[in-house]
């Protein structure tokens, strides 16, 4: 049996030969898993696997923002693909660690009254929503997500 001082000791060793250290997000830490387990070619498969589903997302979500602000305010299509992509450019320089601090906040103050946009929807099958019970609904949701912004946990 272990005793309480062995169990320490064994915890602290799993935790001092952390597989990568000096990571600083979950792609390094992806990254360095997938070459130990496949080596330089399983890096080599990731890296074009990112790529391609990156590759995807950016032509799609460009491409869509274009086009809705295109239809909506009637501005050239070209000019809102270039300055979507301007943009985009801009936001990939601050790197993934910024992307993300400055994404959280935004999303977890969103999440709530996405949830309950979502909900409504399921229910609205099978009974009918009021509008006012759903923009109140929505509301106390999203102010309930921005207080939370302010709670340390």
């Amino acid at each position: 049996m272990i005793s309480k001082c062995e169990w320490h000791d064994y915890a602290g060793c799993l935790q001092s030969h952390s597989p990568v250290r000096g990571a600083t997000n979950g792609m390094q830490v992806m990254s360095a898993y997938v070459e130990t387990v496949f080596g330089v070619y399983g890096r080599v498969l990731l890296a074009a696997i990112i790529t391609l589903a990156c590759l995807v997302t950016a032509i799609g979500l460009t491409t869509g923002t274009a086009r809705y602000f295109n239809q909506t305010t009637g501005a050239s299509y070209g000019l809102l693909v270039t300055l979507s992509l301007m943009v985009s450019a801009a936001l990939a320089v601050l790197g993934l660690n910024s992307l993300t601090a400055m994404a959280v906040p935004v999303l977890c103050a969103i999440y709530p009254a996405a949830l309950v946009v979502v909900a409504l929807g399921i229910v609205r099958k099978w009974t009918d929503v009021p509008t006012n019970l759903y923009q109140l609904l929505f509301y106390s949701a999203l102010a309930v997500g921005i207080m939370s912004l302010f709670v340390k946990s």
